[in-house]
């Protein structure tokens, strides 16, 4: 698992023939590392009375 902490922010544009452009910046300020559960254990995400 990875924790990220920081900004997200977005931009458009116009190009020159007119054509409108976007962009999304993503700035971390911090990162951590936690923990990932194996294979098999841990809990199990999906509910017990789903049909399939």
């Amino acid at each position: 698992m990875i924790i990220a902490a920081g900004r997200i922010s977005t931009h458009m544009w116009e190009s020159e023939s007119g054509k409108k452009n976007y962009s999304t910046d993503v700035t971390v300020s911090e990162i951590s590392f936690g923990e990932s559960k194996k294979m098999g254990q841990g809990d199990n995400d999906v509910p017990d009375d789903m049909p399939f």
